[in-house]
């Protein structure tokens, strides 16, 4: 296509105001004369072109596809490998039709019925209008009865009023008949008795002598009784007065020994409660010496002659008490029952189920658990004296319990679960699981599993040898006969815990110290002591993190011949429920496939947290002693 445009314009007549648009010309004449002047001169005239550019047809937009994204995959389905309509279809028909024949028949049950029903509803209504007419024909004769009866008692009623009204009459008239006889001799008597008829001598002595002499009598008697009573009055005066003078003594009087009272007491007891203060403040202090020896002794006797080990679970672990043996030893709460009870207790409620523990599988992870993952050489359990009794009068030993008969072990193995085994610390720590959400059925399914272990009574053939390499290292210890002490009562609790991280502490101590330093120099310049106050007022003990461990620990002897002390290792019952909680998860693989480690084990941590905070609570009058030692 092409565009021509043209453009004209006269020399000398085009203004030098701007273009109002393309190919606009405007042409003026500017006249200086008064006549108008026709030009005739041509202007110049020219001609242009011009081409625009060359353009197609933009093609269609083409529709939006999204990006492919995964593996194209193909199947081969021949025609009857899906479905077979002949096939298919005649069970669904032969259950159409026979729900439909059911239904049919249930209605045809249902419409005879019902036809049944009415049958019986007709017959119904005719017996009960026929006993209705019956009955209303029984009223209507019972009606007409009870008027008879009403209108005969009225008769009756009418008879007997009459002859009573009759028998009144006759009764009223012989009574005053009898009564009128004797009116005349009674009516003067009467007179006589009043004092109407008498002689007119009695008549002035009792009308004007006897009143006279009566009227001057009364009044000498009125005088004297004015006499007396004011010779009462006066004397009830005086009694009052001198009553209320000696009520007012006796009222001053005992105020002021009510007051001198009182004040005895207080000084008394001002005096009782100073020395109480003093007696506390003795006893305060005698404690603190105690304690203060107890914990040197400790420090001497046991911290200082500890042994450190490396490799904290291949070392023995018993129960806090250290069964009461003279050796050292590792000791956490529960032994190897309670740590077991924990770690399973917090693997349960992470999963949400507890059907992976059962009789079948726990026997063959315990004995797997004990002989090839936990490393120690032994686990000692507490036995009491009474069961001892009872292997040594069936001719068993405690080293060689898988020789003994069926029923002594059964009854070893129940009497091990009603008491623990008598020890009375495992016992007490595992009565109090309930407050954490711990199943007594896991208690006697480790108990149950252990005491199986070491009367060698599995019957799988496959873990035999597992068997047998956790029974050695499971044994039974006894109360030594040269522990005389309460087994049940130790002087105090050691907890070896984890080093905490008090660096910031320390250096905000140490600028407390030289600010407190310098402020008494101050206070000294002055004269007057005065006391330093902390710069930073705290709210509640601080938390403070754990520094990292080594794998390595102190065994200490919890028994000494002056000692007897609960001593609870912080990091060994870490590293024994982290361990346990790796293989539970190594051993049922499947069911915890979707569990991460670090909650189970932080679930674990959490519930061994709860227990021993009660622990201590049970054992708050024990003095506990904490060495931050790894």
């Amino acid at each position: 296509f092409f565009f021509f445009f043209f453009f004209q314009a006269e020399d000398g007549i085009r203004d030098r105001s701007p273009s109002r648009g393309l190919g606009d010309v405007y042409k003026r004449q500017v006249q200086t004369e008064e006549l108008r002047e026709e030009l005739t001169d041509k202007a110049p005239e020219g001609s242009f072109g011009a081409q625009t550019d060359f353009y197609i047809d933009r093609p269609a937009t083409p529709l939006f596809t999204q990006q492919k994204r995964g593996e194209d995959v193909s199947t081969q389905v021949n025609d009857e490998d899906l479905f077979d309509f002949d096939e298919e279809v005649r069970p669904m028909l032969e259950a159409l039709c026979g729900k439909l024949l059911e239904r049919a028949r249930m209605e045809t049950l249902e419409e005879e019925e019902v036809r049944i029903i009415r049958e019986q509803q007709r017959e119904f209504e005719q017996v009960r209008n026929a006993e209705l007419i019956e009955a209303q024909q029984m009223e209507a004769c019972e009606n007409r009865k009870q008027e008879e009866i009403q209108r005969r008692k009225l008769q009756q009623r009418s008879a007997k009023e009459l002859s009573l009204s009759t028998h009144r009459k006759l009764f009223a008239r012989i009574f005053a008949k009898d009564y009128l006889q004797n009116l005349r001799p009674e009516a003067m008597q009467a007179l006589i008795s009043q004092g109407v008829l008498r002689e007119p001598g009695e008549r002035a002595l009792m009308g004007h002598i006897v009143p006279w002499i009566y009227e001057n009598t009364a009044e000498a008697f009125e005088e004297d009784n004015d006499l007396d009573e004011l010779i009462n009055e006066l004397t009830l005066l005086a009694e009052e007065q001198i009553a209320n003078d000696h009520d007012d003594a006796l009222r001053k009087e005992r105020k002021r020994r009510e007051k001198k009272l009182q004040e005895d007491k207080c000084r008394e007891e001002e005096l009782r409660q100073q020395q109480e203060k003093l007696r506390k403040e003795q006893e305060e202090q005698k404690r603190k010496e105690d304690l203060q020896k107890l914990r040197e002794d400790i420090d001497l006797q046991i911290i200082e002659r500890g042994e450190w080990r490396n490799e904290i679970l291949s070392q023995p672990i018993t129960n806090i008490h250290g069964n009461f043996q003279s050796k050292p030893t590792i000791g956490v709460l529960g032994g190897l029952i309670g740590q077991l009870a924990i770690s399973l207790t917090a693997a349960v409620q992470t999963l949400g189920s507890d059907e992976f523990l059962n009789e079948k599988t726990a026997y063959k992870f315990f004995a797997t658990l004990i002989s090839d993952v936990l490393r120690s050489d032994s686990f000692e359990l507490f036995l009491a004296s009474s069961l001892e009794k009872l292997i040594l009068e069936k001719g068993g030993k405690l080293d060689e319990l898988n020789l003994l008969d069926e029923d002594t072990a059964e009854q070893f193995i129940e009497e091990y679960k009603t008491n623990s085994g008598g020890d009375e610390l495992l016992n007490n720590f595992l009565s109090s699981f309930g407050k954490y959400g711990i199943d007594n059925e896991i208690l006697k399914l480790i108990v149950n599993s252990l005491m199986r272990i070491i009367f060698l009574r599995f019957t799988d053939k496959a873990i035999q040898g597992k068997q047998g390499n956790a029974r050695r290292k499971l044994r039974f210890v006894t109360l030594p006969e040269t522990f005389a002490r309460d087994p049940n009562k130790p002087q105090a609790i050691v907890r070896i815990r984890i080093p905490l991280d008090r660096s910031e502490d320390e250096a905000s101590e140490h600028s407390n110290e030289e600010g407190k330093a310098k402020e008494e120099s101050v206070n000294a310049g002055e004269g007057e002591p005065k006391e330093a106050k902390p710069s930073v007022e705290t709210k509640g003990p601080k938390v403070y993190p754990e520094l990292e461990y080594e794998d390595k620990v102190l065994m200490v002897t919890p028994v000494t011949e002056t000692l007897n002390v609960y001593v609870m290792h912080q990091a060994a019952g870490r590293e024994l429920r982290n361990q346990i909680c790796e293989f539970v998860k190594e051993h049922y693989e499947e069911e915890f496939e979707e569990v991460k480690l670090e909650d189970m084990q932080r679930k674990a941590e959490e519930l061994a947290v709860a227990a021993e905070n009660d622990f201590m609570h049970k054992f708050a009058d024990v003095p506990t002693f904490d060495y931050e030692k790894n």
